[in-house]
């Protein structure tokens, strides 16, 4: 409850006084995101797939971009939730491994402070967009439950993040991205069967559901699609991002990044995908159905957790 009150409170002083939070941010987000770029490994010939995973920064048009796109695995190369929770699983079992050879682990706090300030400057290298943002402060959030030892489902953590999102930056509304973010957190927040295997097939196949009518304003991707995700897209998120994160302080980690993604690239271009033009031709449109998406799946969640107490109770 304090924490609705909470997001409530900013939302009215943002309104109030009109506070744009990414604006007041843009200053810190520039200087970050530039001493990124200036990490760049030399003489990488993927440069800008290495930009785009460790920076955030939005790839250029290339032949290996629109290879991605029409394959559906762009997303691998825009920075998320995903590549956030990557980052704070590394931090985290590095400085588990540090802190029980120091055999200090029992401060828990010192823990949580220094993969929140990680995964801080990582944000806003990335420029703090949208998915970015809301990630972290949604790993902020799981952090506070940690420490405080509080009761709260995913689903209502996704719920409570996404309006204090909204209530610090309310032009987020209108942000394709961000109603993305949300709307497969959500679906990645249930549990659908209780074996892992299962559990990971049907996750992916509604994630796939709700990004392909997400990204329809741009192309409708081919069924095929779905199967290179379950098959390959979990397997890169592995490698490629810890590879170019090891690439920026070990050199001979750079060779490596440049053979996996050329066969990658190699790979992928024998796959004949044939694509179609989007079903909706302004973002107006695909934000509206966005929205709905997103409140009817959260609504239905919430639905389901008051008809599962009640059937308890009873």
């Amino acid at each position: 409850m304090n924490l609705i009150i909470t997001v409530a409170f900013l939302a009215l002083i943002s309104s109030l006084f009109r506070f744009s939070f990414d604006e007041n941010l843009t200053f810190l987000t520039f200087h970050f995101h530039k001493t990124c770029l200036q990490l760049e490994p030399k003489n990488l010939i993927f440069s800008s797939e290495w930009k785009a995973l460790v920076c955030g920064e939005p790839m250029i048009t290339t032949d290996s971009k629109i290879l991605y796109q029409n394959l559906g695995l762009i997303h691998l190369f825009v920075v998320s939730g995903a590549h956030l929770v990557r980052l704070e699983k590394l931090i985290q079992w590095t400085v588990e491994r540090s802190l029980t050879s120091l055999k200090v682990h029992r401060i828990l706090y010192l823990k949580y402070l220094f993969i929140w300030i990680c995964l801080g400057l990582f944000t806003l290298a990335c420029l703090a967009n949208p998915p970015v943002f809301r990630s972290f402060l949604s790993l902020t959030l799981i952090l506070l439950v940690q420490i405080f030892n509080l009761k709260y489902s995913d689903s209502y953590k996704t719920f409570i993040t996404g309006l204090l999102c909204l209530a610090l930056n309310p032009s987020w509304i209108h942000s394709l991205s961000f109603q993305m973010s949300w709307l497969m957190a959500l679906v990645i927040s249930q549990k659908y069967s209780d074996t892992k295997f299962c559990q990971y097939l049907m996750t992916n196949i509604l994630c796939w559901f709700f990004l392909w009518i997400s990204v329809s304003a741009l192309l409708t991707p081919h069924p095929l699609t779905i199967f290179i995700n379950l098959v390959a897209a979990t397997l890169l998120e592995f490698i490629l991002f810890p590879l170019a994160l090891l690439s920026t302080f070990l050199p001979y980690a750079n060779n490596i990044f440049d053979i996996v993604l050329t066969a990658l690239t190699t790979s992928l271009k024998i796959i004949p995908i044939p694509t179609s033009k989007g079903l909706f031709h302004t973002d107006t449109t695909l934000t509206y159905l966005n929205w709905f998406l997103i409140c009817g799946l959260q609504t239905t969640i919430e639905l389901k957790k008051i008809q599962h107490s009640y059937v308890i109770k009873k």
